[in-house]
């Protein structure tokens, strides 16, 4: 059966369209299937035809960045993933949409792990409850981090999310006033797919960071 890929498919039963396109042989292996098919979650052709070119385009910058193997990312990247992660939260939070409780215990799990980094018991804590959102995250981006980068990546996103925890509770007490240090986020395109080599080591940032 030959599939169209260049355009929207509707699925018969449902009437929803989807994305499919065929992946490239050379990446087959490491994503671990022949076809991408997502749900454009619509029934309408013209949102459809809208949400399809977008995600080729989200498609496309992954398998770029799977071609490009293992890689670091610049200081400016990785505070802008974190700043991601930052407002993601925010527009919940300011919702209303979380546990006091569950907002509570995390903000001590994420604050032992940022006071003691070069601990790996407080980075696997900090892990079991963000790791598999950060690493989807990574998926969905088709990024795939040295070692180096990928600590400074975790240390950044836990100090966006107990940026972002301590909004929720000025949020309970029904302030909503902007935070005044969300600015601190660079908002940069996403990282290229072959990065220029940085002047200082990520390992050496991280360092510096853990003692200050």
């Amino acid at each position: 059966m030959v599939l169209r890929m260049s355009r929207p498919w509707l699925h018969p039963k449902t009437g929803t369209y989807y994305f499919r396109r065929r992946i490239p042989k050379d990446l087959v292996t490491l994503v671990g299937r022949k076809i991408e098919k997502v749900s454009l979650r619509t029934k309408s052709v013209a949102e459809a035809k809208h949400r399809f070119a977008a995600h080729a385009l989200e498609t496309e910058a992954r398998w770029a960045n799977l071609r490009t193997g293992y890689r670091s990312l610049s200081l400016i990247e990785i505070h802008s993933i974190a700043g991601e992660f930052y407002r993601t939260r925010i527009e919940i939070y300011r919702q209303g949409e979380f546990s006091p409780f569950f907002n509570f215990a995390a903000g001590g799990v994420i604050h032992d792990y940022i006071e003691n980094g070069r601990d790996e018991a407080a980075r696997a804590r900090y892990l079991e409850l963000f790791g598999k959102e950060i690493e989807s995250y990574l998926s969905d981006k088709g990024l795939l981090l040295d070692t180096s980068t990928r600590k400074a990546l975790d240390y950044s996103v836990a100090k966006a999310l107990s940026q972002a925890i301590g909004e929720s509770f000025k949020y309970m007490g029904g302030d909503f006033s902007p935070d005044p240090d969300a600015g601190r986020f660079p908002q940069i395109a996403a990282p290229p797919a072959r990065p220029e080599p940085s002047k200082k080591s990520l390992a050496e940032w991280f360092d510096a960071c853990l003692s200050a």
